[in-house]
């Protein structure tokens, strides 16, 4: 962060000052295009280009609204998050994600608990497909449509039910909140979740953090992996898949 920025910071922080924060907002504009436009392949039919970019910097103010500079996290980290939230958001009110696509995404997830519980491990593509009683290739595709839908998201995949019980939102909140400010509900499920990705292997996890918290989309995620950015997605959506298994096994969603 450069000294000019930190002296933005500390005068929208500390005094409020509005001039500060529109120099901030256009400061990290390129941000609100860049998440954005990872969202545009595959939907300029259904909505508008300029409508992602509304919505993202909508997440943008937010970000820069409640942002503590104070705190060791950096603002790029913390307002691609909310950036995502807020376009992914709008894109659910369309309800962009087709109903068969998410039907085939459960249970895909409940053939995977069902394999890790059988099998004492995570289970291959493969081994998937043939749980499914499906080829691999339409396995793939089904991890495919997961990005194409933006079904992506980490807090949408693990909050794919709208009825658990607990709001994308409260999970984004709770993450830059303190300890004392999180439900004891929210805190078990954040400690498994973060249980889950330690067990992952290292290029999973790598994968992860490179999506989430660093903020790159998959055709750099794809050049860094040396795969293809197809692959890149598939992986990712894999990850996911099993994050989401894991947590319905340690909930008991599923009958075993």
């Amino acid at each position: 962060m450069s000294e000019n920025t930190k002296e933005l910071w500390k005068n929208f922080h500390e005094a409020k000052d509005q001039q500060a924060k529109e120099k901030l907002v256009r400061h990290y504009e390129p941000l609100v295009q860049y998440v954005a436009s990872g969202f545009k392949n595959g939907q300029s039919t259904v909505i508008e280009f300029g409508d992602l970019l509304g919505a993202g910097m909508m997440g943008l103010l937010e970000s820069i609204e409640r942002f503590d500079p104070n705190k060791r996290i950096k603002f790029e980290t913390f307002a691609v998050i909310r950036i995502r939230g807020a376009i992914l958001d709008i894109l659910r009110q369309i309800d962009w994600a087709p109903r068969m696509t998410r039907k085939k995404v459960k249970q895909a997830i409940k053939a995977i608990s069902h394999l890790q519980i059988k099998l004492g491990r995570n289970p291959s593509e493969s081994e998937i497909a043939e749980e499914l009683g499906i080829t691999l290739a339409d396995y793939r595709k089904i991890l495919q449509n997961m990005n194409s839908v933006r079904l992506v998201s980490l807090q949408d995949i693990i909050f794919i039910d709208e009825d658990e019980g607990i709001s994308r939102e409260e999970m984004i909140k709770s993450t830059w909140e303190t300890e004392s400010g999180i439900s004891q509900e929210m805190a078990e499920l954040y400690d498994e979740i973060r249980t889950i990705v330690k067990e992952l292997p290292a290029k999973e996890r790598l994968v992860l953090t490179l999506y989430y918290y660093e903020g790159l989309n998959l055709a750099e995620i794809a050049d860094i992996l040396t795969v293809t950015e197809s692959r890149a997605c598939q992986l990712l959506s894999q990850i996911l898949l099993r994050l989401k298994s894991r947590l319905a096994l340690t909930q008991n969603v599923f009958e075993t």
